[in-house]
């Protein structure tokens, strides 16, 4: 079994407490939250954060842009961090899946909630919680501070590194988490998924555009910076991939970048990646044969030695 990693940067560093909490605010809480767009990155910021710094933790903020291609990461989070602070705060679906896998781990958590959210799923009703005031002002901010962190200090005691709810329902096996059992055709097979959302997110928001005759900035640059996330890994990825079959295809066929023709090396390449590697099978050529082209031009540049 693979040693797990710590979180801990340096000896004597503070242990990370990873905070799980819903990132934007619904429209429809809009009226309950004075109309406040941005009210949880305020109760990020004016509460959460000093509530840990003070209980001892370092924060480790959520993280939002490009959020659909850092589940990794988050597990990682979730699985490393001594403490996770979950507020459950509207009950937000990303909240209880990142609540259920810490939970998985037999790991503390610190649960919250604000005074706004009347109602909680039966499973965590036992569980012993912290009532935060959502309105934020000024005269309660730092006494709220002081129980939202005496609460943390709390359960670490209590918890004995233990989760609340393997007591409750004393749950016998833990799950693990380990990324080197991650294949590269895991990870393609989840990127060409990505890639397709995407390309469904799009033709739905053009859609949409074309009726309205509008685009909003906020849906170009969500689909502009997801793409780009996106882009980036998928494009590293299979340039490896390429990279991999074209020294294999030198080494059997004795290919010459500076003689062969391009369009041939090209579907050779393809060829080879979908007859050999698990992760091309369904790839359409029209993206893969643009990455080879790339490839292929700075393999031949360097073979013929020019800057």
């Amino acid at each position: 079994m693979a040693k797990k990693a710590s979180t801990r940067s340096t000896q004597g560093a503070k242990p990370d407490c990873f905070i799980i909490m819903p990132i934007s605010t619904p429209e429809d809480c809009y009226e309950q939250y004075k109309g406040d767009e941005d009210h949880f990155r305020h109760v990020l910021e004016c509460l959460f954060i000093p509530a840990v710094k003070k209980a001892g933790y370092k924060p480790v903020v959520p993280e939002s842009t490009g959020s659909e291609v850092i589940h990794a990461e988050i597990i990682a989070k979730l699985t490393n961090c001594e403490m996770v602070l979950c507020d459950m705060s509207i009950l937000n679906a990303n909240v209880f899946f990142e609540l259920g896998v810490r939970t998985s781990l037999n790991k503390p958590v610190t649960y919250i909630v604000d005074d706004k959210t009347t109602k909680l799923p039966f499973d965590v009703l036992p569980i012993q919680r912290n009532e935060y005031k959502s309105a934020l002002n000024v005269w309660e901010i730092k006494e709220e501070i002081e129980k939202v962190s005496a609460h943390i200090i709390e359960t670490k005691e209590k918890s004995k590194n233990q989760n609340a709810l393997w007591k409750i329902f004393k749950i016998l096996d833990t799950a693990e988490f380990d990324p080197k059992d991650v294949t590269d055709e895991d990870r393609f097979d989840i990127l060409y998924r990505k890639l397709d959302t995407l390309e469904s997110k799009i033709k739905k928001k053009d859609e949409l555009a074309f009726q309205t005759k509008s685009k909003t900035k906020s849906q170009n640059d969500f689909l502009t910076k997801l793409g780009d996330a996106l882009g980036n890994s998928f494009h590293s990825m299979i340039d490896g991939a390429i990279e991999e079959a074209l020294d294999e295809l030198e080494k059997t066929r004795k290919v010459e970048y500076d003689k062969a023709d391009t369009h041939v090396l090209t579907d050779l390449v393809f060829d080879h990646l979908r007859n050999n590697h698990p992760a091309f099978e369904n790839a359409k050529k029209e993206i893969v044969s643009d990455r080879i082209s790339r490839v292929l031009y700075k393999k031949l540049r360097s073979e013929l030695n020019l800057p």
